[in-house]
């Protein structure tokens, strides 16, 4: 298959991105890291998955849970599951934290320069060598308080 609508659109530097990984180039780990560098926030892998299948028709859904694995073992991509279970996957640029609404599922990063200290001199107080860390704060957002505000009233 060599037609355009059949080539992944590799956003600069994923192919040296897997490379520098030591991992092989094939055309659903590329496509597959450029949806998920390309995203606005967090993509489920049934998202990717419809769309690595509209590029490369006979992709299996395997393949991209395989492939997430894989992106998320060598620190490309990073794995969220949210409260409701549901399991989004991010572009691994910089560290950050997330609040998950439980409610919605809405996800809402956020960059705390204090907290990302805190958790290094606690790590460091227990003897640990820091390597990474998450955090995710579970609560209700803005849109899910008002709406449980509104149904209580």
């Amino acid at each position: 298959m060599s037609g355009e609508n059949n080539r992944p659109d590799l956003k600069p530097g994923v192919a040296n991105e897997l490379r520098n990984r030591g991992l092989r180039v094939t055309p659903q780990r590329a496509l597959i890291l450029a949806l998920i560098k390309s995203a606005s926030g967090h993509i489920t892998a049934e998202n990717i998955y419809r769309e690595v299948n509209r590029r490369l028709p006979f992709t299996d859904i395997s393949t991209v849970y395989r492939t997430l694995d894989l992106l998320e073992a060598h620190g490309l991509v990073r794995r969220l599951v949210t409260g409701q279970g549901q399991t989004q996957y991010e572009w691994a640029d910089q560290p950050h934290f997330h609040l998950i609404c439980t409610g919605c599922s809405r996800v809402s990063n956020f960059v705390d320069e204090d907290l990302t200290a805190a958790i290094g001199q606690v790590a460091a107080e227990h003897g640990y060598r820091l390597t990474e860390f998450n955090v995710n704060v579970f609560g209700l957002c803005p849109d899910c308080q008002q709406e449980a505000d509104h149904a209580h009233s």
